[in-house]
């Protein structure tokens, strides 16, 4: 291009110059060279207004308005693109006109105006499709399907960029290939499929590398670095996020900049070092106002909220968590709006004003509950996984009402939801049914306890945020109890699980894997207990074919009888409780609902005093 420049100069073709400015102004683009290739992109316009060039015009204040949008000036990049859309529209540039209405809807989706957003590139996907625009047509795509994730409608969203990748791939787009994997990639990261993430990251990363994209890789590692947060693997994560710190700065994105800040800021968060994620999430809430990125700006509120919060700074984290859920709704942006009324929902907790933690956690309940329709089984239970606590904070603080008849609802609610609505699936005559399940209500458990004529024992087991050093961890605090008997009568009952791991080092989870194995050592060696992404301890168990074989040849050899103190503990923390409240008579029926890990306790074989 230089070199044709040269050429265009020497001899004095003014459309020939402007045509090499003009790409040369697209090289230092899609390098990040944002302020080269506006002086290049600033010369070609000159040319093309003196030769009263409309098509070249139009061009090149489409690709001004992209350095202005790569830069987060969304005002200025807006105004290029309507003064080119105008130029397309007139000179009849069918293909030009979709591009700058993509444009456009990427401003848009930029200030959180999703629903402007959305109407841009319908008319950019409607155009490249009457065109026969195959890369056109991906590219809408893939923004509407960031407009559904931004929204909370994750399975709408994982369709538009399945789409997108499909037409990438079959016209050699790598670019629009990389991108439609990257947005893939945090399809399945907000649905808590961190494997399948990681996956697309790191084709998505590959990619950009090979192709200089410094844009992309910045976005891919940033987005990797997001895993490993999640995965409590703090020291990884920081080092994904500090290079792609360091492209964002060196290609002036300061949309890339807030967000790897406030990434930055997560990370000390969880490390306890409050100070210094407070100054990482101010810094990203400045560039977000600076730029009008408004989920940017709510984002790091909720973040200062949550700093806040853990330090004990209740009346400050209470505004941030305000500010934030004003966005949020402002935006639509459901999953934002559930995070932070479930945030806000601690800090009033924490100060004792329980009716108004009860009514932020039911909100973030309710509001959750709409981002599962039309997902997978799969990705509703990892989903679900995420939102659990939310469920367990609530009961939390109707306990603390004396409200357990609605604590025992609510702890039904939150039951296996995935799984419940599989079945419901299953059976019924067409989906929109399957859609309308509902959990049982207090009246209809007790009609179920009659009509088995059985007691009900039901648990629940409640974890909080206890600080480890100086980081906070969620620990297995109570096991809440309610028995159901068959004359409806309902009592409750709670068991301390604090002095486990405060006194005896160990944990629920530790006792039941110990218990279920009966000293069989083939058992004990396929059983695990390991810490969940969210910090809870579970038992595994590979339960094979070949595993059940080694078990039962094991079994056969004569073992010499002896105590078994976990089932004894066992017995102590989840029968003698209510031990008052079940049937004597041994043909009466008892039905246990258990809760998580709960589910591989031998109740049978737990042993009284």
């Amino acid at each position: 291009f230089l070199q044709s420049l040269e050429i265009a100069r020497e001899i004095g073709d003014k459309p020939w110059e402007g045509n090499a400015l003009n790409n040369l102004g697209n090289v230092y683009l899609s390098l990040g060279e944002y302020a080269e290739a506006e002086q290049y992109f600033l010369q070609s316009l000159e040319i093309d207004r003196q030769l009263g060039d409309k098509a070249g015009k139009a061009a090149t204040l489409n690709n001004l308005g992209n350095v202005y949008l790569s830069l987060g000036e969304y005002a200025e990049a807006e105004q290029y693109y309507l003064q080119s859309l105008g130029n397309k529209r007139e000179i009849g540039d069918k293909a030009g006109e979709g591009t700058t209405l993509g444009n456009l809807g990427n401003v848009y989706e930029n200030l959180g105006e999703y629903a402007e957003a959305e109407q841009y590139y319908l008319q950019s996907l409607e155009i490249a499709r009457e065109i026969g625009d195959k890369a056109g047509e991906g590219g809408a795509l893939n923004n509407l399907g960031n407009v559904y994730q931004s929204l909370g409608e994750y399975a709408e969203a994982e369709q538009y960029f399945l789409q997108s990748l499909e037409i990438a791939r079959q016209f050699g787009d790598k670019a629009g290939e990389g991108n439609a994997l990257n947005n893939l990639g945090t399809v399945y990261l907000t649905l808590g499929e961190y494997a399948e993430a990681e996956q697309y990251y790191l084709q998505s990363l590959e990619i950009a590398r090979q192709f200089g994209n410094k844009a992309g890789e910045g976005n891919a590692l940033n987005n990797l670095g997001i895993i490993y947060l999640t995965l409590g693997e703090y020291a990884e994560a920081e080092q994904y996020y500090l290079q792609s710190l360091e492209i964002a700065r060196q290609l002036g994105d300061k949309a890339g900049e807030g967000s790897s800040l406030g990434n930055l800021g997560t990370v000390y968060q969880n490390l306890g070092e409050y100070a210094e994620a407070e100054q990482y999430f101010l810094q990203s809430l400045e560039i977000a106002r600076e730029i009008g990125d408004k989920a940017g700006e709510g984002n790091a509120l909720n973040n200062l909220g949550n700093v806040y919060s853990s330090l004990g700074e209740y009346a400050e984290a209470e505004q941030y968590f305000l500010q934030s859920l004003k966005i949020a709704r402002l935006l639509g942006d459901k999953a934002g709006e559930g995070n932070t009324l479930n945030n806000r929902g601690v800090v009033y907790d924490k100060l004792g004003q329980y009716d108004k933690a009860e009514q932020d956690f039911l909100a973030a309940i309710e509001v959750r509950e709409q981002l599962r329709p039309g997902l997978t089984d799969a990705q509703k239970i990892s989903l679900f996984e995420q939102q659990k606590l939310t469920y367990e904070l609530l009961q939390k603080v109707l306990v603390a009402q004396n409200k357990t008849d609605t604590a025992l609802e609510i702890s039904e609610r939150g039951r296996a939801r995935a799984f419940v609505e599989l079945l419901a699936q299953r059976l019924a005559d067409t989906p929109d049914n399957a859609l309308t399940v509902t959990p049982p209500d207090l009246a209809q458990i007790k009609q179920i306890a009659a009509a088995q004529n059985a007691t009900i024992v039901q648990y629940s087991y409640i974890r909080e945020g206890f600080l480890v050093g100086n980081v906070e961890r969620l620990v297995e605090s109570e096991l809440y109890i309610w028995a159901i008997e068959p004359t409806g009568e309902v009592s409750f009952r709670r068991t301390d699980l604090k002095p486990l791991w405060q006194e005896q080092d160990t944990w629920l989870a530790k006792v039941i894997a110990d218990a279920r194995c009966f000293d069989n050592q083939v058992c004990r060696q396929n059983i695990t207990v390991a810490q969940s992404v969210d910090g809870t301890t579970e038992v595994r168990s590979e339960g094979s074919f070949t595993f059940n074989q080694q078990v039962a040849q094991q079994q056969i050899r004569p073992t010499a009888q002896r105590e078994n103190r976990e089932l004894h503990q066992l017995h102590q923390l989840l029968i003698a409780p209510i031990a008052d409240l079940l049937p004597t008579n041994p043909t009466d029926k008892v039905i246990f609902v258990p809760h998580d890990s709960l589910f591989l306790v031998p109740f049978p074989a737990l042993q009284d005093e």
